[in-house]
C-alpha cells in the first residue's frame, strides 16, 4: 500500500477548499471580511495560518515583527479563543485541522494566507493535501502594492527609513528572506513565477486570477465571481462595496510603536466598543496623500518590474499596460 503523504495524513474531512493565496496588500482582508458574511461559508478563525508556506522561516516574523502581531496558535486553539485573529504560523497538522472543526455543513471552507503566492513550496503543499481545491489569486500593480506595504511598515513602528533607501537595500541585498526586516517591496511584486506555479499545478478552472482594480471600481461584480468560483451562491450582504483601507499614518510615531510593541492597540481593538474606537481613530490617525511617489521614484521600480510585467501579461492574458505607466 502507497504510505500516504505527511501533507496529506491527520487532516480532518472539513479541510480548506479554497485557499485566497495574495497579494500582500491587495484587499485580501476586504475579501475575506465579505465572505464571512456568507451563510455557506466559512473562514479560518486564523486568517492567514502560513501552514503550507514550509519554505518561510517563522521565526523571521517572531523576531522582526511587534509581538502583539503574533499568537501562538497551539494557544488559541487550546483555549477555544473564539475571537478572529489575523495572522499566526501554524507548524502543527492537528492544529491546523482544529481551525476547521466548526466548518461542518459549510459549502465553501477557506483561508487567506498572503505568503503563499511568494512560497515557492506552498502551491505544491496545497495541491498534495488539498488536489481539488480553488485558488484565488488578487494582483495589485507591483509599485502600488510596494508602496502600500511600505506604508503599512512605517505605521506599525517597522520602517524608519525612506522609501528609495528601502528599496535600494533591498535590491542590493539579495539574501533577504520574507518576514524580514526590511519587507520584500520588490521581490514581493515579481508575480510571474508567483502566479505560474499555481497554474502548472491546478486546472485552468481551479484558479481565479484577479486584479485589485477591478475589485476597486466594482466590489459587487468581483464578489460575484468569487462567489461562484468557490461554489456558494451571491448574496447581496456579500456584494456590498467595503471601504478599502485607507492609507493612513500615526500622528505621534513614537506613541504608535509603544503602544503596538506593548498590546494595547490589540487590547483596544479586541474589547473596547466600536464607537469608541472609530472615535479615537480620528483623532489618532492622519491622511498620508501627503507621502506619495514621485515619478523618479515609480521609475526606479519599473525597471525592477517591467520585464515580470510584460511577462505576467502573457501568461493571465490580461493588459497590463496601465502598471507599466508613470503618470
Amino acid at each position: 500500500m502507497k504510505k500516504m503523504s505527511i501533507m496529506t495524513e491527520e487532516f480532518s474531512e472539513t479541510k480548506p477548499n479554497f485557499f485566497l493565496v495574495g497579494a500582500m496588500k491587495a484587499a485580501t482582508t476586504s475579501v475575506a471580511t465579505a465572505l464571512d458574511k456568507h451563510p455557506d461559508v466559512f473562514n479560518c478563525p486564523i486568517k492567514e495560518p502560513n501552514f503550507f508556506c514550509t519554505d518561510i522561516n517563522q521565526l523571521d516574523f517572531q523576531q522582526n515583527y511587534l509581538n502583539s502581531m503574533i499568537v501562538d496558535p497551539d494557544d488559541f486553539v487550546e483555549k477555544n479563543i473564539l475571537f478572529p485573529v489575523h495572522a499566526a504560523h501554524v507548524k502543527k497538522k492537528k492544529t491546523y485541522s482544529h481551525l476547521f472543526e466548526s466548518a461542518t455543513g459549510k459549502v465553501a471552507i477557506g483561508e487567506f494566507s498572503t505568503s503563499y503566492l511568494y512560497s515557492t513550496e506552498a502551491s505544491k503543499n496545497i495541491h498534495e493535501a488539498c488536489p481539488n481545491s480553488k485558488i484565488i489569486i488578487i494582483l495589485r500593480n507591483p509599485i502600488e502594492r510596494a508602496f502600500s506595504e511600505y506604508l503599512m511598515n512605517v505605521r506599525i513602528g517597522k520602517e524608519t527609513r525612506s522609501f528609495s533607501e528601502a528599496v535600494e537595500y533591498e535590491v542590493f541585498n539579495s539574501n533577504l528572506r520574507w518576514g524580514q526586516k526590511p519587507g520584500l517591496y520588490v521581490e514581493a511584486g515579481l508575480y510571474y513565477e508567483q502566479v505560474k506555479r499555481y497554474l502548472d499545478l491546478f486546472r485552468s478552472d481551479q484558479v481565479l486570477i484577479l486584479l485589485h482594480e477591478d475589485l476597486c471600481n466594482d466590489f459587487a461584480k468581483i464578489m460575484t465571481q468569487i462567489c461562484n468560483h468557490i461554489g456558494v451562491e451571491p448574496i447581496s450582504e456579500v456584494l456590498k462595496s467595503i471601504k478599502m483601507n485607507e492609507k493612513k499614518k500615526a500622528r505621534f510615531n513614537t506613541v504608535n510603536v509603544f503602544l503596538h510593541k506593548s498590546g494595547i492597540k490589540k487590547f483596544i481593538s479586541r474589547y473596547l466598543p466600536n464607537k469608541f474606537i472609530c472615535m479615537v481613530k480620528g483623532i489618532y490617525y492622519k491622511s498620508s496623500v501627503d507621502h506619495i511617489l514621485s515619478n523618479e521614484e515609480k521609475l526606479m521600480l519599473l525597471k525592477y518590474f517591467n520585464e515580470d510585467i510584460c511577462n505576467l501579461s502573457v501568461l493571465i492574458s490580461r493588459d497590463l499596460k496601465a502598471w507599466l505607466e508613470c503618470k
